[in-house]
């Protein structure tokens, strides 16, 4: 989904653009919270594949949900970087990219002195560095502005189900709660993605696709 949605933005006409992405900008977090939730849930089972049983598998489950939340955090990030490719004055990014990767390389490193596991704390570190920084420079380059209070939401489910993938037992019975969560987290991601195609309050005008 990283850049799937940026043509919407793009076609927009510009006195709309500010509200279609934030439409389109809640939608795209949203089924990010469900599918980085779900990811984090199910990570006692994933990892099984995916790590061998050398790495103590589920050790990393805490690691996969403090990363998966990285990627609800990602969209504002996207949201601002849309709005300031299509200024065409996007020089800046070459000094704020760096800037939030290495803010994020000095977060894992001082939290991950304390435990290795929490040296995923730098992945959302640095997409939250981002998205400050692409929302200083979306204002310096006086490019479209946008409801970015619309990301709330959906990052505040994407936390509290990252949360609970980071702190819900990983064996025994009790571990089947992951699984019913994860299944809620999977119908929402199904509910919204048959929503996003028939919205008709998106669909219906012409210079503006559904997400």
């Amino acid at each position: 989904m990283n850049q799937s949605w940026a043509p919407v933005v793009f076609r927009a006409p510009q006195a709309r653009r500010g509200e279609v992405l934030a439409h389109t900008a809640r939608d795209i977090a949203t089924l990010a919270a469900f599918i980085s939730g779900g990811v984090a849930l199910l990570s006692p089972w994933l990892l099984q594949f995916e790590a061998g049983s050398k790495f103590n598998p589920l050790q990393l489950v805490p690691a996969v949900a403090i990363a998966a939340f990285g990627c609800v955090l990602s969209v504002a990030y996207l949201a601002n970087v849309h709005l300031i490719f299509a200024t065409g004055r996007n020089l800046w990014l070459s000094v704020v990219t760096p800037v939030s990767l290495l803010t994020g390389l000095t977060c894992a490193y001082l939290v991950g002195r304390q435990d290795l596991v929490l040296l995923a704390v730098g992945f959302p570190a640095t997409y939250a560095a981002l998205a400050v920084g692409t929302a200083w420079l979306r204002r310096h380059v006086h490019a479209v502005s946008w409801s970015e209070t619309a990301l709330l939401l959906p990052t505040g489910l994407g936390l509290a189900l990252c949360v609970l993938g980071g702190v819900l037992p990983t064996s025994g019975t009790t571990a089947l709660i992951r699984v019913a969560v994860a299944a809620l987290a999977g119908f929402g991601t199904l509910r919204l993605g048959r929503r996003i195609m028939t919205d008709s309050d998106v669909t219906r005008t012409p210079e503006v696709d559904s997400t």
